[in-house]
């Protein structure tokens, strides 16, 4: 069943990355882009099996943010970026007002939303925030806790801002205890993995909406999520023969 499920999971893929080449000056970034949260070192070898063409990129890669300390793995460590950042906060001034935010694992939108100065709640289990954001403003609360548990939170909050791992369990976890916390009529933004992020992406995906969807409406905009790559990734990528414009911000998601 899951050898069944990888060749259906790998043949979707293919189609999906060869009707993107076919239109014709398709840089790799491109193909990746088009793969919907594949892996780009699979995408690239799918790109060399199919023989597909591809063209180089052109320009300067967009230069990656430098963190000290640096992002790590076992945490997650995955950031929104600035513009990501700009364009959900704006979102969610269009759709409620925002008297109090509450952003759980996403460090880079409580610190936009500061520079806002809306009064917001981060909560996030790496202390290592402090160094890395220098000048947190005063309207931003920073509350260091693992949200893999308990977090135990409390308030009202008219918005919840969430960046768990991408895994249902984590995901469910999360948004229960969003709702917890969440005021009537507010609203709850997260994201939505692509569907080719792993063979189970879809069922997992579904799962979530599922229950999203037991917990209040649900919308899904079609406007992504974009992720810096970290330097711990795009070195792994390098050891793959991944050039830094081939990557860069690659990981995306829906919200």
């Amino acid at each position: 069943m899951q050898h069944h499920k990888s060749a259906a999971y790998i043949s979707c893929l293919d189609d999906a990355i060869s009707e993107r080449a076919q239109q014709g000056n398709s840089t790799l970034n491109d193909l990746i882009a088009s793969a919907k949260g594949a892996s780009p070192k699979l995408v690239a070898k799918r790109v060399e099996a199919l023989e597909l063409k591809v063209v180089s990129s052109s320009g300067s890669p967009t230069r990656e943010r430098q963190w000290t300390p640096e992002l790590h793995p076992i945490g997650f460590e995955y950031y929104f970026t600035e513009d990501t950042a700009i364009r959900l906060l704006d979102r969610l001034e269009q759709e409620v007002p925002l008297e109090r935010l509450l952003t759980l694992g996403t460090p880079t939108i409580a610190a936009a939303a500061g520079l806002r100065d809306l009064p917001t709640t981060l909560v996030d289990s790496n202390r290592l925030l402090d160094a890395r954001f220098e000048h947190w403003p005063r309207s931003v609360e920073r509350v260091y806790a693992s949200l893999n548990g308990n977090a135990h939170l409390t308030g009202s909050y008219s918005a919840v801002v969430l960046d768990p791992p991408w895994y249902v369990g984590d995901m469910s976890a999360w948004l229960i205890q969003a709702t917890s916390v969440l005021c009537a009529q507010g609203l709850i933004a997260f994201p939505l993995f692509g569907e080719f992020t792993r063979p189970t992406a879809k069922d997992e995906r579904a799962a979530v909406l599922e229950l999203a969807s037991a917990l209040g409406h649900v919308e899904v905009l079609e406007r992504e999520l974009n992720y810096e790559t970290p330097l711990f990734e795009r070195e792994a990528f390098a050891c793959s023969g991944l050039f830094p414009e081939d990557v860069v911000n690659w990981r995306t998601a829906l919200t």
